[in-house]
């Protein structure tokens, strides 16, 4: 089954995220074009609906988040559909 929607939610609790609601907060790029998700801060969870699955094959997710106090974190991750 391909994917519908992405969401993304930290690791660790010990660090809550602290996102600033704005677009200049988080950038989320999947193959390479930009995402205009949803940040929901009850859940400290960023999400994004699909339009449609996504293909089989390579993709990747190039993740930028900028907390309230201006530290920047990036993550670019491969991964596979099938």
């Amino acid at each position: 089954m391909k994917p519908k929607s992405i969401a993304i939610t930290p690791k660790s609790t010990k660090n809550p995220l602290s996102i600033e609601p704005k677009e200049k907060s988080i950038s989320i790029k999947l193959n390479g074009t930009k995402l205009f998700c949803a940040y929901q801060p009850v859940k400290k969870q960023i999400t994004y609906d699909l339009d449609r699955g996504l293909n089989d094959g390579e993709h990747t997710l190039d993740i930028t988040i900028i907390d309230r106090v201006g530290n920047q974190t990036n993550r670019l991750i491969y991964f596979t559909c099938k």
